[in-house]
């Protein structure tokens, strides 16, 4: 029984990285033109989206910090589970929570941001001040921004690594 399930988790665990890959922003660098037309009103567009921003990461961060040890503790009760038919109802249920969360919720903050990043920059450069585009410029290039970027879906992939060691003992 490990072993087949093993093999169900890993296919599982392949798609969902797919997807999870294409699912990323391809666009987040980029400027978008404001279709505010008064010049006034671009400071009050900007503090708008930068809140809806802020609002959605603290959000973001919350939910995230509830999903995962949630997760990881029905993982743990799947390893102390004398039934194999409840190991694996917890285990599957562990990597189904999370990846509900990390797809419904963390998938679409990014897609939202690719849309309002651009517009913050374009905001920035004609308000004449800069902000994201100044953080932008810092961290162009840097390994560690892709670790941070994608950190839920390490934690995905450690969920799935503990799964198979325990529906293998």
């Amino acid at each position: 029984m490990g072993l087949i399930d093993s093999v169900v988790l890993l296919n599982v665990l392949v798609v969902l990285l797919v997807v999870y890959a294409f699912s990323f922003p391809r666009h987040i660098d980029k400027e978008d033109s404001s279709e505010t037309l008064d010049p006034r009103l671009w400071r009050v567009e900007y503090e708008t989206l930068n809140g809806e921003i802020e609002r959605r990461e603290r959000s973001l961060i919350t939910m995230g910090s509830i999903f995962l040890p949630v997760s990881f503790l029905l993982m743990g009760q799947a390893a102390t589970a004398n039934s194999p038919n409840i190991r694996l109802l917890l285990v599957w249920t562990s990597i189904m929570l999370y990846s509900v969360w990390l797809f419904a919720v963390q998938i679409t903050s990014w897609r939202l941001d690719e849309i309002i990043y651009p517009r913050l920059r374009w905001l920035e450069r004609h308000i004449g001040f800069e902000a994201h585009r100044f953080v932008g410029r810092r961290i162009q290039g840097s390994c560690w921004i892709h670790i941070r970027r994608h950190h839920w879906a390490i934690f995905l992939i450690v969920l799935f690594v503990v799964a198979i060691v325990i529906m293998n003992a």
